[in-house]
Order: C-alpha cells, then structure tokens, then sequence
C-alpha cells in the first residue's frame, strides 16, 4: 500500500493564521522533494479540534483513504487526545498520528511572520518524518496483579504494607 500522508494545518482562530503564513506553509510542503513518492493531502481548517473541524478531519481521512496524519496546531497537551479519538472513529491507526505544535513554538514566540512561517514549514517536516517510521499498533487489554511486594518491614515498610493492604491488596513484607 502506498503511502498517502493528510497534513492538515489548524488557523486557530486568529492565534495561529496571524502569526504564521499558511497559504505558504501549504505550498512549501507540497514542493518538498523528499515526498514526491508519496501522496499528500494539504489542507487548513480555521479550527480543528472545534465540532466542525473534528468533523472535517474525519470525513478527509476516510474520503482521501489516509495512511498517515500529521496536524499542525496548537499544544498536544490540549489536543493531542481531541485528534487520537479522531482517528479511532476511522480506519486511520492512531499510532500513524503526529501532533506539530506550531502556535506555542512558532506562532507565539517569534515575532517575525516570516521567520515563524519557516520555523513551522521545519517542524511540519519533520512531523512528517516521524509520522512515516511510526508503526501501527494495536491496542490490547491486559490482566494486572495489583499484589505488593515491599522489601523493608521498617516504619515505613509497615506503614506502606498496612496502607495497601487496606486497599484489599496482597501484601508481601519482606525484612532481614
């Protein structure tokens, strides 16, 4: 199957489109020589993580049959989750995902439009790369044993062992 990458770049609001020249950063992407064997789909959205925009990404992955995803936007701390369960409603593995942060660490720190604009065209870059020696991986449940060893019956051993054990743990206490 060959590689069809769906870089899809958030506006933010006005928090990244002001910032940062996204008109560029899209042509820019599609003239890098080092993907012309694969197959790019380059959008922006004025928001992503927004109803509309979740919406948006989904119906792009399944309509453009995406192998692999990279979303320029905000912090994944805030989004990176947001995009994950995206992924998860489509045929798209969410582990062929990369989240660029380009408001934070481009749009936000660096006054210049232009210099931005090229800082974000890198980092995009290179969330592409990373995005293409990312493996698929499947999910799997998997039975724990919650049992306690502890290895010191000190104050603290013994304080540990009687606090887990009240939690209906097993607790093996282990002193010299």
């Amino acid at each position: 199957m060959s590689e069809k990458i769906g870089i899809y770049v958030c506006e933010c609001g006005p928090n990244i489109a002001s910032k940062v020249d996204i008109e560029k950063i899209m042509q820019e992407l599609a003239k890098l020589e080092d993907y012309k064997d694969k197959e790019l789909v380059i959008k922006n959205h004025k928001l992503l993580c927004s109803v509309e925009g979740k919406k948006f990404l989904e119906d792009e992955i399944n309509e453009n049959n995406l192998t692999h995803l990279v979303c320029a936007a905000c912090s994944p701390r805030d989004h990176d989750t947001t995009f994950i369960n995206v992924c998860k409603k489509t045929e798209l593995n969410p582990y062929l995902y990369q989240m660029v942060n380009i408001r934070e660490q481009c749009a936000w720190i660096i006054p210049d439009k232009e210099e931005a604009t090229s800082k974000a065209i890198r980092m995009i870059h290179a969330g592409m790369d990373r995005v293409l020696y990312q493996q698929p991986l499947e999910e799997k449940q998997l039975d724990s044993n919650p049992d306690v060893l502890i290895i010191g019956g000190g104050i603290a051993g013994m304080e540990a062992a009687l606090t887990l054990a009240s939690k209906d743990r097993a607790v093996y206490l282990i002193e010299k």
